[in-house]
């Protein structure tokens, strides 16, 4: 897709992600952040990152699973974090590749 036209449909996803959660987006890479103490808090709130993103289905973009990655940063989170975004399972890594650079979860 042209830049342009990504840029076009993009624009809905910054606009009704930055409620929330925090979003940071450059060229066509968006990183979409969710803070909280508890498990069960973060769960919740990327649960409502991943109904945004699913509604993009109305503008006919499609999920790419491949490049979907979650990585936690808190000691109390487990490995076992997973979210559904359109029959994608995404899993917490220790792990991941953003913009060329590599995160992981050690602190």
């Amino acid at each position: 897709m042209e830049p342009f036209a990504y840029n076009m449909y993009s624009n809905d996803l910054i606009l009704l992600l930055s409620p929330v959660c925090d979003i940071f987006s450059y060229a066509d890479v968006n990183i979409a952040c969710w803070y909280g103490e508890y498990i069960a808090e973060v769960t919740q709130g990327l649960q409502k990152v991943v109904s945004v993103i699913t509604h993009f289905r109305l503008n006919e973009m499609k999920v790419n699973g491949k490049n979907l990655h979650m990585i936690t940063f808190n000691r109390q989170m487990t490995k076992h974090v997973s979210l559904n975004v359109d029959g994608y399972v995404i899993r917490n890594e220790p792990v991941v590749k953003l913009l060329g650079l590599y995160t992981d979860d050690l602190y």
